[in-house]
């Protein structure tokens, strides 16, 4: 999410907690809000600031931002740093005590919403647009006291309605002015949404470059501090917290190399089991030197199992043997005898395997055996 529309929390000890609303609103606005509102009702605040330079933006966004402000059940005291337009203004008022820097703007008008589709749609879209016009005006209404034919009137009259921090005194939108920092603000006739909100956005990216670790939102909760060993709290200063992260980004990179270097002792251990168990198999003539390979693959990372296999094994004979024994026995005929001597691989290369299998599936088994392992 870009800086203009990140908010962020402000924790001053001594003060109440800040919440700065600096950005367009949005739906990555409107998480982070719903988030910053639910770590301070687990804190246990009662009461928060919300700092506005924004010149709106979506209103489903705005809705869920006001729903969240308003049912929080904290105390919510506004402060219009720049400029609270369109959906800003409607957070803007749903605050208990509305502040207004003397270089700030206020400013209201209609919704805007643009759609594209069917003549429904567009139908629905207009509908919804109106509906939200509706939610404004009760809003601005409950805030001014006034019936719903003055708000429509003064505030949603199809223009930009801007006012300043005296003119919304005099109008009573707002409880008070404040002084903010002084800073050069061009003429009445040149203010827009944008021009004040940009104005504000550069004095805040100014800051920005300053600011303490009070300022980065942390949420640092004691209960994991004390499990993890750090030996801080949230109460802990900047520079105990920032050690305390660092130390315990030592600790874990120097586990994840000891776990990395166990992983791989614990492979080679197993690899040695499994190359000692075949060695002496092959030595006690129960696989063969091509049995070797392929076990030694199939049980690489199970030894146990392999071991399992070993004992259940007798000694090995050929599979060439057993059936050329079977053939002296008149078990097997000449032909199967033949293809058994070419070799597993050569019959599969020359597809003469399916003979086989058709021909003697007790000859075809044996192979099997002899090059997997199993029946």
């Amino acid at each position: 999410m870009p800086g203009a529309t990140r908010s962020i929390r402000r924790m001053v000890p001594t003060e109440l907690p800040e919440i700065l609303l600096y950005g367009v609103i949005d739906s990555e606005m409107s998480l982070a809000f719903a988030v910053e509102i639910a770590w301070l009702k687990k804190q246990g605040f009662t009461e928060y600031n919300l700092r506005i330079n924004s010149k709106g933006g979506e209103t489903s966004d705005g809705v869920a931002m006001y729903t969240v402000q308003r049912s929080c059940g904290m105390i919510c005291n506004v402060y219009i740093d720049g400029v609270a337009a369109s959906m800003a203004s409607v957070l803007a008022f749903a605050g208990a005590k509305l502040y207004m820097s003397k270089y700030a703007r206020l400013m209201m008008h209609k919704p805007i919403g643009g759609a594209f589709g069917t003549a429904a749609d567009l139908r629905a879209k207009a509908d919804y647009v109106d509906g939200i016009e509706k939610d404004m005006c009760e809003v601005y209404s409950r805030r001014t006291g006034k019936p719903t034919e003055e708000v429509m009137a003064e505030f949603l009259n199809g223009k930009d309605n801007f006012y300043t921090a005296t003119q919304a005194m005099d109008a009573k939108l707002i409880d008070g002015v404040y002084d903010g920092e002084e800073m050069e603000m061009p003429a009445d006739s040149d203010l827009d949404a944008d021009g004040i909100y940009m104005l504000f956005q550069d004095k805040q990216s100014k800051i920005k470059t300053e600011v303490n670790m009070d300022m980065i939102q942390l949420e640092f909760d004691a209960e994991l501090g004390k499990m993890l060993g750090t030996g801080v709290s949230a109460s802990s200063d900047s520079a105990s917290i920032k050690g305390a992260i660092k130390a315990l980004h030592a600790r874990a990179t120097k586990y994840d190399t000891v776990s990395a270097e166990l992983k791989t002792l614990r492979k080679e251990n197993v690899t040695n089991q499994v190359i000692a168990m075949l060695t002496e198999a092959k030595k006690d003539k129960k696989i063969s030197v091509a049995e070797y390979d392929v076990l030694a693959e199939q049980y690489e990372e199970n030894p146990d199992a392999l071991e399992k296999l070993l004992k259940a094994r007798g000694v090995f004979t050929s599979v060439t043997s057993q059936i050329r024994q079977a053939d002296k026995e008149g078990v097997f005929s000449q032909e199967v005898t033949n293809m058994v001597g070419k070799g597993w691989d050569a019959l599969m290369q020359t597809g003469e395997m399916a003979d086989l299998k058709k021909l003697s599936p007790e000859a075809y088994a044996q192979m099997k055996e002899a090059r997997y392992g199993v029946k």
